[in-house]
């Protein structure tokens, strides 16, 4: 399903970025579909997906958007390791702790915090679009 899903979207990118963007949200929601229809071919989900991020793509970027903060604040301490780094070495020493460094900074001990925090605001995203329509009280 990943493979597929990823092979979908690279093809896509190669019309440009934005496409490749745009169809990425498209198909953002397929795992949370094939999680809670296992039935479903890996096609079904990708066209399930396409049919309920219809009119939602830009409530998911805008969701991501607001995460970028948080990134950048758990990739804050890396860079400026780095940057130590690198004024205080000098040749094949530098080269080797930026190399270290660089190769570090997904693993921040803070992208441990905020990943399921990431991953917990998707399936929220995903459980809000596919909620049944509830009837407004009449009681009123």
């Amino acid at each position: 399903m990943k493979f597929l899903q990823g092979l979908y979207i690279a093809l896509w990118s190669l019309l440009l970025v934005i496409p490749g963007i745009v169809k990425t949200y498209s198909y953002a929601m397929t795992p949370y579909i094939m999680s809670e229809h296992p039935s479903l071919t890996a096609n079904e989900a990708i066209t399930e997906s396409r049919r309920i991020m219809n009119g939602n793509k830009w409530r998911l970027f805008c969701l991501d958007l607001s995460f970028i903060g948080w990134e950048l604040l758990c990739a804050l301490p890396l860079y400026a390791g780095y940057f130590l780094f690198l004024n205080n070495f000098s040749g094949s020493e530098a080269m080797a702790i930026s190399i270290v460094l660089l190769l570090a900074i997904p693993l921040s001990i803070g992208f441990f915090f905020v990943r399921p925090y990431e991953e917990a605001a998707w399936a929220t995203f995903y459980r809000d679009i596919t909620a049944a329509p509830t009837e407004p009280d009449e009681a009123y």
